[in-house]
């Protein structure tokens, strides 16, 4: 089940205010559509560009209370949920296509997410006696101590478990010839398992492909670290001792750099030839909480006029209008904005929504075929509840007063 939401874009009597870009009569519908959790919200700057409020923001000081900020951009979807997403693909068709995906997506292979109160793999790991969870991933804490690392890729390595339906669906996307890339934190490589060519992957923090002495800098077959790790302690013992130093998977883990790849595709290279986010039509984010840099800040490297979908099972990055007031950064997804003009939230499992979304896209045949492959499709998630509160709007003459305090 997802959760269910629907803010239109600006209230209706803004609509109507002179000299100022908004949504016309055919804005978005207001009324919900019965799967998705839909908030609106808006572009903010893209790469230093118009880095200061959206120019509806900086209208004059007249008007009363109720005249909320209007967004900077003309809506560029015809409404603001899945059956939107699913027409702009068609009538735009679209062909560069970004996903960014996080552990979320794998949750239902049997993999655990990584911050989700309870059940994320960093509220389980006390039976590793650790300083802080994060630490199994801390190159300083695995030099020191590698045996908390070895016994969970134990438990992740690849081979144990197929791909979700939403891996299914970037596959899907691939087949259709509509994905330009797929950018994913995730270490455990069921993007590839799909069929996904390898051009197509960006492992933004790496995975069990390959594997390197941390010592020596020789690379390790990534079979013989697999069968070493499954031996348990006696096995890696042995393999480390063997290659003269630590082995492990090329997991990007704090304290590492991350693959030049995704440095160069994602355009944070300053001689980058090529940024995937300069050509991108429609970014979907699906399963991540966005809290780890660099990864989270590309949902805004995007075109201004892309579409944004973000499926997930709780809203996150999040605009904050105080913060673009005081400072113009105008970052993240509006969701409880009323300046939207591209950006859906659909809260839930994600294989609920991407079911929803081939269906709506017509290819739910296709979709049901690589899923069988992999197993069927497992039950849906229970209902979430709706957890957004819905926020006034911030009117121009709260605006001008703020603009006059931050300008002495």
């Amino acid at each position: 089940m997802l959760s269910v939401i629907h803010f239109s874009s600006v209230p209706a009597a803004d609509r109507e205010l002179p000299g100022l870009v908004g949504p016309s009569s055919r804005s978005p519908s207001a009324t919900p559509s019965p799967a998705n959790l839909v908030r609106g919200s808006s572009k903010s700057p893209r790469n230093g560009e118009g880095g200061s409020l959206p120019h509806a923001a900086q209208a004059s000081d007249s008007g009363g209370e109720d005249e909320a900020v209007l967004p900077p951009h003309p809506p560029v979807l015809s409404q603001f949920d899945l059956q939107g997403v699913a027409d702009y693909i068609r009538t735009k068709d679209c062909r560069n296509i970004i996903v960014m995906a996080g552990a979320g997506i794998s949750v239902s292979a049997g993999l655990p997410d990584f911050r989700t109160p309870g059940t994320g793999l960093y509220d389980n790991l006390a039976k590793y006696n650790l300083p802080e969870p994060t630490a199994v991933f801390n190159i300083n804490f695995f030099r020191q101590n590698p045996a908390p690392f070895y016994m969970l890729a134990k438990e992740l390595f690849p081979g144990q478990y197929k791909p979700t339906p939403t891996h299914n669906f970037i596959r899907l996307l691939h087949d259709q010839g509509r994905l330009l890339r797929c950018f994913t934190q995730n270490i455990d490589s069921l993007e590839a398992e799909t069929g996904i060519p390898a051009d197509k992957l960006v492992a933004c923090h790496g995975n069990f492909d390959t594997a390197t002495c941390i010592d020596t800098g020789k690379r390790v077959a990534i079979a013989e670290v697999r069968e070493a790790i499954m031996a348990g302690e006696e096995g890696w013992r042995a393999m480390n001792a063997k290659h003269g130093g630590l082995v492990k998977p090329d997991i990007s883990f704090f304290g590492e750099k991350l693959p030049d790849r995704f440095y160069e595709l994602a355009g944070l290279k300053e001689d980058s030839a090529e940024c995937d986010f300069d050509r991108c039509d429609l970014l979907i984010v699906m399963g991540t909480s966005l809290v780890v840099q660099p990864f989270a800040s590309l949902i805004d490297k995007v075109p201004n006029t892309c579409p944004r979908l973000l499926l997930n099972r709780q809203p996150v990055a999040k605009f904050n209008p105080v913060l673009a007031l005081m400072t113009g950064d105008a970052t993240g997804f509006r969701f409880l904005d009323h300046s939207n003009y591209r950006d859906v939230g659909v809260l839930g499992n994600t294989d609920d929504a991407v079911k929803q979304l081939a269906e709506l896209m017509g290819c739910a045949t296709q979709l049901d075929q690589l899923v069988g492959k992999c197993g069927g499709w497992p039950v849906s998630g229970p209902p979430l509840e709706n957890v957004i509160p819905k926020r006034k709007p911030i009117s121009r003459k709260t605006v001008a007063a703020a603009a006059k305090v931050f300008k002495r």
